[in-house]
């Protein structure tokens, strides 16, 4: 029979000789849990931190981002070398660009039901990442970097975890499905990017923003997470209309 834990909390529990076959975990906090002589065979882990990993003594986490470097040579084109080298943040972000517009162009050449359609639980549609990505660009760069608080952009799109926070009520109000609406909203903040840049300096990229961001210390830092986020949500919009188009 099925059931559902919703909002439990059960750290350092001891779970021995139980039945989990078929379990779904979302938004689960299982740092530093421990599996022994379990049955994993069939597991699936998508989307989940997975730093420091071990099985059998061998990182996971570090053979998978190998892995991924193989298949997919754009994450290593857009990391950032050194951090607080303004050539090397401009590089990457200029190759971020190249990234975007090639995105851009792909969305605009699928089919529109394909691009709100989903391929399964816990999934966004490819409009929908390109919708957090116009409020992550917005986060960081006019909120982080530039502290500029005008209103977030209603057709964004929150993560989870903000969903109800303080501040971000704006976000989502607008579920729009217009692409080019979004794509001219996501332009004109990359516009604002593409501004910082141009006036980066290293004293620029050494300034704080331990007072606003989500563990990103510094200006530097925000650019490699940029860098990353948006190829991140990027990779898997692309994902969903291979999906859908291979349906």
């Amino acid at each position: 029979m099925s059931q559902t834990f919703d909002k439990t909390s059960l750290p350092e529990a001891l779970f021995q000789d139980n039945n989990l076959a078929k379990a779904r975990f979302r938004r689960g906090w299982l740092k530093e849990a421990t599996f022994s002589s379990s049955n994993l065979a069939g597991v699936a882990i998508r989307r989940c931190a997975i730093g420091g990993m071990t099985i059998d003594g061998i990182r996971i986490d570090l053979l998978l981002e190998a892995e991924k470097d193989r298949r997919d040579n754009r994450r290593v084109r857009l990391r950032i070398a050194d951090p607080y080298d303004v050539t090397e943040v401009r590089r990457a972000v200029s190759e971020l660009g190249i990234v975007r517009q090639k995105f851009c162009d792909r969305l605009r050449s699928a089919p529109p039901e394909h691009l709100v359609a989903l391929t399964g639980d816990w999934q966004w549609s490819a409009l929908e990442h390109l919708r957090h990505l116009l409020f992550a660009e917005e986060l960081y760069t006019d909120r982080w970097i530039q502290r500029n608080t005008e209103p977030f952009s209603p057709f964004g799109l929150l993560p989870d975890w903000l969903e109800g926070k303080p501040g971000y009520e704006i976000v989502g109000t607008e579920p729009i499905h217009d692409l080019d609406a979004v794509l001219a909203a996501w332009e004109r903040v990359h516009q604002r990017t593409r501004q910082v840049l141009d006036t980066l300096s290293q004293s620029v990229l050494r300034t704080s923003v331990k007072d606003l961001s989500f563990g990103q210390s510094d200006v530097a830092a925000v650019f490699g997470t940029l860098t990353g986020h948006d190829l991140y949500h990027i990779s898997l919009a692309e994902w969903v209309l291979s999906e859908v188009g291979a349906r």
